[in-house]
Parts: structure tokens; C-alpha cells; sequence
């Protein structure tokens, strides 16, 4: 289809692909539309995933994670964040222990981890927090944005379809 396909060595393994690109962590990808330059990283997750760092001259350094229950990593320099708030551990234990709650434990990250996860970087730098891949039945978008807002002193956001957050470096 003329898409450049990046995956990691699992996934071509285990579907037995063709033709696809390995992208290996901690090795730095420059992609083709501008000047963006990629540095995936692993993540803690029930499969193998990757987190990103997303340079661009204009933007600084944007830190993608989701999917993910944990990261082992600490960054500096982070001008805007897209982290994963999935859902709250009271709201967990108040539905009771199942399979789901076991694998969402598992498999993604709570406003908690979220929270502990952002205060341990440096976040002198940051512009925004963008809060994504919110559970639906396990989440609390107004609490978990005034918490994270509360606990770092910046912007926060809840992804949404057709919001806009400038992500340009203050000139």
C-alpha cells in the first residue's frame, strides 16, 4: 500500500510477516515527513510494546506511552506528555476482582502509576499533559485531570476527538 511499516521483532516473529522494517529499541529513527526524529523504548505491558520519544525542532521532545502498565525509564528535557491514565484502583476494588480487572492491572496504567510516573521525570520543561486511553467503566476524566494537574502544576488535557493542543516550543 505504500505505507513504511515500523514493528518490532515480535510481532514480525509471531504473525510471520514479510516486508516489514524492524525497529529495535533505543536506536533513533528519522522519518521522512519533516524532521522528526523517533526513539522507541520498552514498555511494560502483557506483549511487547513500545513507548516513544518524538523529536521535532518546533515541538522539543513529546513523550508517547499507553498501553502500558509501568515505564522503567526517566526522561529529561520532555516538553509535552501523552500518557496513559487507563483507570483509578478504587473504582477497580469497588467492581471487585474478575479476569478484567486482573488484566487491566496487568496491562495498563492507573491515574496512580500515571501520577508516580510523571512526579519522578523532570518536568521543568513541560508544556502539556495529554491524558489518553481513559477505561470508559474504570476512569473519572474531571478527577484524573485535576489530579494530574494538582500533582505536576501543569496543563492538562483529556484526548478527545477533535481537540487541538499547540505543542510548538515557547519562543
Amino acid at each position: 500500500m505504500g505505507v513504511n511499516v515500523l514493528v518490532n521483532q515480535d510481532t514480525i516473529d509471531r504473525f510471520e510477516l514479510k516486508g516489514l522494517n524492524v525497529i529495535k529499541t533505543e536506536h533513533s529513527v528519522k522519518i521522512n515527513c519533516g524532521k522528526f526524529e523517533i526513539l522507541p523504548f520498552n514498555l511494560k505491558h502483557d506483549v511487547p510494546c513500545f513507548g516513544f520519544l518524538i523529536k521535532h525542532p518546533e515541538s522539543g521532545t513529546i513523550c508517547f506511552i499507553t498501553d502500558s502498565y509501568y515505564s522503567p525509564f526517566k526522561f529529561k528535557n520532555i516538553t509535552n506528555w501523552i500518557i496513559e491514565a487507563n483507570y483509578c484502583e478504587n473504582i477497580l476494588k469497588e467492581k471487585g476482582i474478575n479476569y478484567v480487572s486482573e488484566r487491566v492491572r496487568s496491562s495498563h496504567m492507573s491515574i496512580q502509576n500515571c501520577i508516580s510516573l510523571l512526579k519522578e521525570n523532570d518536568m521543568s520543561r513541560v508544556e502539556n499533559i495529554v491524558l489518553i486511553h481513559l477505561s470508559d467503566s474504570n476512569s473519572d476524566e474531571k478527577s484524573f485531570k485535576n489530579q494530574v494537574a494538582e500533582s505536576t502544576k501543569q496543563n492538562v488535557f483529556i484526548a478527545e476527538k477533535g481537540l487541538i493542543i499547540p505543542m510548538n516550543l515557547p519562543f
